[in-house]
């Protein structure tokens, strides 16, 4: 097994938001869908679907889903993620895993998992540790 460090930055392209419960008490629990695209060792783009708990309107923490339809050192493919994260004083951040079943193309054989920090203007700074069967042939090439 072989492994591999990517770095880059995304532009966040739409976002969509709606309550479904805003508590009494202060907070609520929203649904976001976001349209990104990805620039660096990574490019291509990918849809989200948030579940986000706010504590308060500038405090959150968020789980969901990423569809990323990417190219990877020349290497096509969707990857899905899965993200842990959190909205604290302007800064969202979340911990992420490739969900590898579900990969497919030249980057089917893909797994492992990264982080990303937002900056400004939509955008965010994303680090990926990925591994991948270097005798597979259906793999990023290093």
């Amino acid at each position: 097994m072989m492994s591999k460090t990517l770095t880059g930055t995304f532009q966040i392209t739409q976002w969509d938001e709606e309550p479904h419960i805003v508590f009494d008490e202060g907070g609520k629990q929203s649904y976001a869908q976001i349209k990104q695209t990805y620039s660096g060792h990574i490019t291509g783009d990918s849809s989200i679907k948030y579940l986000m708990n706010y504590k308060t309107e500038t405090s959150a923490c968020f789980v969901g889903y990423e569809v990323m339809n990417v190219d990877i050192d020349g290497k096509k493919g969707r990857i899905i993620l899965k993200h842990d994260g959190l909205f604290e004083q302007g800064v969202a951040s979340s911990k992420f895993k490739i969900i590898s079943k579900n990969s497919t193309g030249d980057l089917k054989s893909i797994n492992g998992g990264g982080t990303f920090v937002s900056t400004e203007n939509g955008q965010a700074n994303y680090t990926f540790e990925i591994g991948y069967d270097k005798n597979s042939v259906k793999v990023i090439g290093i």
